[in-house]
């Protein structure tokens, strides 16, 4: 299998697993008006990806070490695909959230997937890379929601773009097929390994990610509203500046990957990615005061930050476990990231619709970003080098 095969099956895993709740913010206004919902039951709508998915991945961890990564991601572009169907024929809230359930196992299976086929394909040294441009596919994704799907909403409607994503996961699942030839090892599991502690460091990568995965459900979801609302943004603009922030994340998590594939310890560079959050945060907060231009640099610096650590996240968590635990430490570290991303979207829009202002929640979100900061210090003094 040649490394650009590999790459774009990794990236295709990535940008479909967790493309639903960014087309729900990107035409968040479309389904209030279609559905007759309000914005606290769009963050619902992101809760039950992320609960989900925070619940199913430490199983799907499992699965990935039990049948290996080429199974795991055709399963997962069939789930994509049913989810993303469901929201698209949706006549009322109900269907919408269990297409958005269903939406969260897929994203559940994403790195776990992908990751095993990593370790299995790539050597140590050599992960940096190949692991930045597998967790751009998030932001590929992203990027096309923001600057495609309400184009497609606005010469058609909403549900013929739930629709078109829906039918590009089938179709890349066609791709995986027939691009990887077999699991690696046969997806035959190592029952050592299965019972083998992880360390510590996974835990540590868990709360962290709890934090930032909060910080970015909430922004992620909100910031196409946010602009609309509160800056008079279009639905069009307001998709452009979602997919400025995930453009600048594609890069920024590639460039990553590479600096960090080396390092003796993950935690300082978390802690710095941690700091850079709280920055982003304050420039959103600071936006409707200053100027709308801040909403742009805000962007940009959410897609340095809250939208770039998971990269170097991954690549850690790979780094720290044996080949037979990677789907499991995957599982385990991106449960605490889909627990806070499932948790924050609802009480975000809940304090919204209760009269609260975005500036105070952008702030609260740069909060969190500090705190997350702060268990890297943690992490760092409980750890061993070259964790």
């Amino acid at each position: 299998m040649t490394r650009f095969r590999l790459v774009a099956v990794l990236m295709s895993i990535m940008a479909i697993g967790t493309v639903q709740p960014y087309a729900v913010a990107v035409l968040a206004s479309d389904l209030i008006e279609a559905l007759g919902i309000n914005r606290f039951q769009i963050g619902l709508l992101a809760m039950a990806n992320a609960l989900v998915g925070g619940l199913a991945s430490r199983p799907m961890g499992g699965v990935a070490d039990a049948l290996g990564g080429k199974r795991l991601s055709l399963m997962l572009f069939g789930l994509a695909a049913l989810g993303l169907t469901l929201i698209g024929g949706a006549t009322g809230f109900g269907i919408a959230i269990v297409g958005a359930a269903v939406s969260g196992v897929a994203s559940a299976s994403s790195n776990p997937a992908a990751n095993k086929l990593i370790t299995h394909l790539i050597v140590p040294d050599r992960r940096g890379v190949i692991t930045g441009l597998k967790q751009s596919g998030v932001q590929l994704g992203n990027s096309m929601s923001g600057a495609l799907l309400p184009a497609v909403a606005g010469l058609w409607n909403w549900r013929v773009a739930f629709m078109l994503v829906a039918a590009t996961a089938l179709g890349l699942a066609v791709l995986t097929l027939f691009s990887v030839d077999r699991d690696p090892g046969d997806g035959r599991r190592d029952r050592r390994a299965d019972h083998a502690p992880l360390p510590v460091d996974v835990r540590w990568l868990a709360l962290y990610g709890l934090l930032m995965g909060a910080g970015i459900g909430a922004a992620g979801t909100f910031i196409p509203l946010f602009t609309q609302e509160a800056l008079g943004f279009s639905e069009r603009a307001a998709g452009l500046v979602a997919a400025t922030a995930a453009a600048t994340a594609f890069g920024a998590r590639i460039l990553f990957g590479r600096l960090t594939q080396s390092v003796d310890h993950f935690a300082p560079a978390h802690g710095a990615l941690a700091a850079a959050g709280v920055i982003a945060a304050a420039l959103l907060a600071l936006a409707p005061t200053v100027g709308n231009w801040l909403v742009w640099v805000g962007a940009v610096g959410m897609g340095l930050s809250f939208m770039a650590w998971n990269s170097v996240t991954n690549l850690a968590a790979m780094a720290v476990v044996e080949p037979g635990q990677a789907g499991r430490a995957t599982g385990l570290a991106q449960a605490g990231f889909l627990t806070g991303l499932g948790v924050s979207p609802p009480v975000f829009g809940s304090f919204i619709d209760a009269g609260g202002s975005y500036p105070t929640a952008f702030l609260a979100i740069g909060g969190l970003a500090a705190v997350a900061g702060l268990t890297t210090i943690g992490w760092f003094r409980t750890s061993a080098p070259g964790s």
